[in-house]
């Protein structure tokens, strides 16, 4: 594939900047200083100039009733080249065969007069005298001149009747415009010129003057006012001979003209179309390339088709320039010509050119080290001359300049000057700038990696660039306006790094963040020496300055050296090279975070361009943080038996998030320093040998210390010694004696016997009970204070065990001899006392009751009872004046609780409930599903009461049976949490609950328990 130097030669004119900056006009027309050779060497005949050849030529072979042209385009668009382009051919004969062979094969043969004039000269006698003088009939109008008048209909008739003549009326608006301020009589100029060419024009119309044309140019939308003048002549025109002027665009801006013009005015050859093909084809395979990496989405035949059309101009090219054409002052087609000049010119520069680099003329082939190239981009928006000197070009280097030698390529300055040409439109409305995918489909191009153009390129530019925006479509744009890069410098030129240092410590702790608190507790990020606490029950990570040369910090070596805790710390640390671009990082975090704050403060909305640009921002340099991050700290050391090692950290970051904590742990476990097994076997036997070494037992404080001074002991999560000890202990592989802690293997345990009292009768004294052997088969037993021995009783353990006695005792025995004999179990029953208040005529009685039987004492006067009292032996009578009566029973050293008895008031109906005393209903509660069960809590809580004597039940196609103490007494928080064990037990059963007594705080609680429940009960079963 052929280079343009190698395709194309580019035209002398390009480089000689004398014509470049030269504008024809009209006069040169007239005045002979134009070569037809020349011009028409670099002129391409557009479909309006041919509509205007075909329509001249006819009109002068006398063969067309339309004499009056109008040419419509804004200042620049090839209306005054039209013109002289007309001109020429009506004037040199000999160059129309040549020049119009395949537009328009006419038969006018001879020389035609031209005669012209543009509205930027102001001839004394009018536009009418300098028709006449330049056709030498100066006098024909003569009488028109002092004052001046406007020549009738018939004086134009006689003026030009049997002359072919072509009359150029150029650039008229800003003519009338002036001529407004010139008065005649009661009139101005432009009205008395007005009239002039409306009469001129009638007479074109006519018979005697069918060889004459007239061709007017309007300047349209640039003076309004002189436009309208055009207007109004037309229109009387129209009026008159039933005829309009006959209108002619000479460039479609939109087409491809524009690029068939660029090609005749630059370069005197065009390229072989093969070489043209095949450049296509290897921009559609780039095209392809990035089509793969999802980073465009134009086709690669469509983009081949396009550079075909526009080669050796890029299809950008149109697109781009077009968005400027209506810049005030940009005279379009003549400005797009010139300034393209100046770009070839530079292009193909003997010592500084690169047309024999590329193969298409791109909209970022500029040079902005130009003077010359930065004058035309000055002629179009001259705003944008602090953008270009600070982010693209300049001396000292711009941003982009910089970036290049970061990069090893030109790809910054040639995106930002991409994105510069899409910037210079000045109009309201217009179109602005770039996408990140149209900027890629712009600068593919072959051999050009397009790879890093949004990761690095369009990135750092806009980290860096102070008048790089993002508008809210996401289009890149530079304004003459600095964007939040600049305002973020100002921040960051006033941090210190010794200032900095807090915010980089607050950042690092944020990223080794102990969250699971498994490895490591706690975290010192660039903290001094004094300020590092180590302690036996946490690890440390401490993050530490680089030292040179790659090696530890000789201060942290000495610490560790120094320590106790040895195994209670660890360093990460690294390159000292890289610690440079993490305080310039936090630098800029800390700033564009001010940036923000400020934003929301102001209450800028979240969409506004600058608050997207300073999010992004922000995410830019966090990510840039955690990078450099992650060349800094690379080493990390932690303690082992052979003093400090040093393990290879490499950091990961996924989905832009990095937690340092997870990949400590995981650097540490390939070491074998950390372990999440803190419950195998094989840790068991590490904790026995390690910690507890030769030692059968050991205070546990020691084991946890030798823990945490020992550097070859394995990390693991802080409790995970605490939760062995209690596995080990449960399992009864450990014993606690206080704080000791020993070791198993231990020999068999002794037999024992458990007591479980399954129900008592308070009535008798009678109690049921289970007894349970451990370690044994079988149970010898003895009653009262007699010493149990295996010569004593024994009883069937099938069977529940009915006794009234006070003491037993019980020994069980292992018949196979494995266990040795324990110690006897004791067991003593308690005595109940009941009382009953009856009426025996007018005399109150209470009546006393032991259970089992025992001697009772009592006194009325709230005396002790055993020490004070008198024996009860049958109901006594309570005398006028009693209030309370304190009774007690004992039998063999066991003795009843001591019970106040508070004496009721004599009623008709007998003894009531005492509302300030506790009270205890015996009343067998039985609730017999899970929704009643569950019911009955809320009464429970709402009244405060306690339950004894409870069996618990949870049944499904298994069942689970809690019975407990008769003497234990049950809140509602220690029933719920009985009932939630059962059901997480046996998911899905079905809940029972019994009771055999409701104990209550009060008597006033128990009346709002029945009232509420509204239940029903017998006095004789309420105790108090």
């Amino acid at each position: 594939m052929k280079n343009l130097q190698e395709l194309l030669r580019p035209r002398q004119s390009v480089f000689d900047k004398s014509r470049r900056d030269v504008v024809l006009d009209i006069t040169d027309l007239t005045e002979g200083k134009i070569d037809p050779a020349t011009f028409f060497a670099e002129n391409y005949i557009t479909q309006g100039m041919k509509a205007l050849y075909q329509a001249v030529f006819k009109r002068l072979e006398g063969k067309s009733d339309d004499g009056v042209f109008k040419l419509t385009q804004t200042m620049g668009g090839g209306k005054t080249h039209n013109m002289i382009a007309v001109g020429l051919l009506a004037k040199h004969p000999e160059f129309r065969q040549k020049v119009m062979k395949e537009v328009y094969e006419t038969t006018f043969q001879e020389q035609a007069k031209v005669i012209g004039f543009t509205g930027r000269e102001n001839p004394r006698y009018g536009i009418w005298g300098h028709i006449a003088e330049q056709l030498g009939k100066r006098d024909l109008f003569k009488e028109y001149y002092d004052p001046l008048e406007a020549p009738g209909q018939s004086a134009w008739i006689n003026l030009l009747k049997g002359e072919k003549v072509v009359i150029l009326l150029d650039e008229l608006p800003p003519y009338f415009q002036a001529a407004k301020a010139k008065q005649i009589g009661n009139s101005d100029l432009a009205v008395v010129t007005t009239q002039a060419l409306s009469n001129l024009l009638v007479a074109i119309g006519k018979e005697e003057l069918k060889n004459v044309v007239l061709i007017i140019s309007d300047l349209t939308a640039n003076y309004a006012e002189g436009s309208e003048m055009i207007s109004q002549m037309l229109d009387n025109y129209g009026a008159e001979v039933n005829r309009v002027a006959k209108n002619f665009t000479p460039v479609q801006q939109t087409g491809d003209e524009i690029y068939h013009i660029l090609r005749t005015k630059l370069f005197q050859n065009s390229a072989d179309p093969s070489e043209v093909d095949g450049i296509a084809g290897a921009y559609a395979t780039t095209i392809n390339e990035a089509r793969k990496m999802n980073i465009t989405t134009e086709t690669p035949e469509r983009f081949a088709a396009a550079v075909k059309d526009s080669f050796p101009f890029h299809p950008a090219v149109k697109d781009l320039y077009a968005r400027f054409k209506e810049n005030p002052g940009f005279m379009q087609t003549r400005g797009l010509i010139r300034f393209m000049r100046t770009v070839v010119s530079r292009m193909w520069d003997e010592k500084d050119g690169w047309a024999d680099k590329i193969s298409l003329i791109a909209p970022h082939d500029i040079d902005l080290n130009d003077s010359n190239t930065l004058t035309e981009i000055a002629s179009i928006n001259s705003s944008l001359t602090n953008a270009i000197s600070h982010d693209i070009a300049g001396n000292p280097p711009a941003v982009a300049e910089n970036l290049d030698d970061v990069l090893g390529n030109d790809m910054a300055t040639k995106t930002a000057k991409l994105i510069l040409m899409a910037s210079l439109a000045t109009v309201q409305n217009s179109i602005r700038g770039l996408k990140d995918t149209e900027i890629i489909r712009n600068l593919c191009a072959p051999g050009v990696n397009i790879s890093e153009i949004q990761s690095k390129v369009l990135s750092e530019l806009k980290s860096n660039c102070w008048y790089l925006h993002l508008d809210n479509a996401g289009n890149f744009l530079f304004k003459n306006v600095q964007n939040v890069v600049a305002k973020l410098k100002d921040y960051v030129s006033g941090y210190t790094d010794e200032g900095i240092e807090p915010e980089i410590r607050k950042k690092l702790e944020e990223v080794f963040n102990p969250e699971d608190r498994d490895c490591y507790q706690k975290v010192f990020a660039l903290t001094s020496l004094d300020g590092i606490s180590i302690d036996a029950s946490q690890v440390a990570l401490v993050i530490y300055k680089p030292y040179p040369g790659g090696k530890i910090h000789p201060d942290l070596q000495k610490l560790y050296d120094d320590a106790t805790w040895r195994n209670r710390m660890m360093f990460l640390t690294g390159d000292a090279h890289s610690m440079e671009a993490i305080y310039q990082n936090v630098k800029a975090l800390k700033g564009i975070e001010a940036i923000i704050g400020e934003f929301a403060s102001e209450k800028m909305p979240k969409n506004d361009p600058q608050f997207i640009e300073a999010e992004k921002l922000r995410e830019n340099f966090l990510f840039k943080f955690r990078s450099a991050v992650t060349t800094a700290f690379v080493k990390l050391y932690y303690p082992t038996k052979n003093g400090l090692l040093d393990a290879n950290f490499q950091m990961q970051f996924t989905n832009n998030d990095y937690r340092g904590e997870k990949q400590i742990v995981e650097t540490l476990k390939e070491k074998r320093k950390f372990t999440e097994d803190v419950t195998s076997d094989t840790f068991v036997k590490y904790v026995e040998g390690k910690l507890f070494g030769t030692q059968k037992s050991l205070p546990w404080r020691d084991i946890k210390s030798k823990a945490a001074q020992s550097p070859d002991w394995l990390w693991h999560k802080p409790n995970a010694l605490d939760q062995l000890k209690e596995e080990m202990l449960h399992k009864d592989l450990w014993r606690a004696n206080g704080d000791w802690i020993e070791k198993g293997p231990f020999p068999p345990p002794k037999t024992s016997v458990a007591i479980r009292e399954l129900e008592r009768n308070d009535d008798t004294g009678e109690v049921k009970l289970k007894i349970i052997p451990t370690h044994g088969d079988t149970i010898h037993y003895e009653i009262g204070d007699s010493q149990v021995t295996t010569a004593s009783s024994t009883l069937d353990i099938q069977d529940p065990f009915l006794t009234k006695d006070l003491k037993l005792s019980f020994l069980c025995v292992d018949s196979k001899g494995r266990h040795e004999t324990g110690e006897p179990e004791h067991w003593q029953n308690r005595i109940t006392l009941k009382h009953r208040f009856y009426q025996d005529g007018n005399r109150q009685m209470l009546e006393l009751q032991a259970a089992p039987r025992a001697t009772i004492k009592y006194t009325t006067d709230g005396s002790d009872p055993l020490t004070a009292g008198g024996v009860y032996e049958s109901p006594v009578e309570i005398p006028d004046g009693v209030k309370i009566v304190v009774a007690a029973a004992e039998k063999q050293g066991i003795r009843s609780e001591t019970k106040t008895i508070r004496v009721p008031e004599k009623t008709a109906g007998g003894a009531a409930v005492d509302k300030s005393l506790p009270a205890i209903w015996k009343k067998r509660l039985k609730k017999e599903s899970t929704a009643e069960v569950f019911e009955w809590l809320n009464w429970m809580k709402k009244h405060e009461l306690q339950l004894s004597e409870i069996t618990l039940a949870i049944e499904d196609d298994n069942w689970i049976l809690l019975e407990t103490s008769p003497m234990q007494k049950f809140d509602h928080p220690q029933l719920s949490k009985m009932l939630t064990f059962l059901q997480e037990m046996l998911a899905g059963g079905k809940l029972k609950l019994e009771a055999g007594k409701l104990h209550f705080k009060t008597g006033q609680h128990f009346t709002d328990y029945v009232r509420d429940t509204r239940e029903n009960f017998k006095i004789e079963d309420i105790e108090q």
